[in-house]
């Protein structure tokens, strides 16, 4: 990967001259993961990191995660992403849930999209909505 400058000479014998030209090498090839992604099962009120597999770029370039629930623009509010890691917090019943995350990453010329689920279970242990006939 890189610009090779080339030089060609043409003689006759007297004259030599000399002209150049670059190639450019790059890769297209889009970064990966090392690993599987991994479904992260986690109870309401408890708060769990996840730090994704390592990734690998052919083409050398930077890589940037990231991260949505399937078919949003953003990510759950009890749902954070910094780095490599994702934070995973839900406190309120209405996040007992199984949301899809697709997880994106790119360079500058390539972009592979993975994915991976969060269930949330709520800790509530049952309860009667009636008191128990004897």
């Amino acid at each position: 990967m890189g610009i090779y400058v080339i030089d060609v000479t043409l003689s006759d014998g007297v004259n030599s001259p000399i002209s150049s030209f670059s190639v450019i090498v790059s890769s297209s090839s889009a970064p990966t993961f090392t690993a599987d992604l991994v479904t992260q099962n986690i109870l309401l009120g408890n708060t769990v990191t996840y730090a994704l597999p390592t990734t690998n770029n052919p083409s050398g370039l930077p890589v940037t995660i990231s991260a949505v629930a399937t078919g949003t623009s953003a990510l759950p509010a009890y749902v954070t992403l910094a780095g490599n890691t994702f934070t995973i917090a839900p406190n309120l019943v209405s996040q007992v849930e199984s949301v899809t995350i697709d997880v994106t990453l790119a360079d500058s010329s390539a972009s592979n999209q993975y994915s991976f689920t969060i269930n949330v279970n709520s800790n509530t242990p049952p309860s009667f909505t009636a008191a128990l006939v004897a």
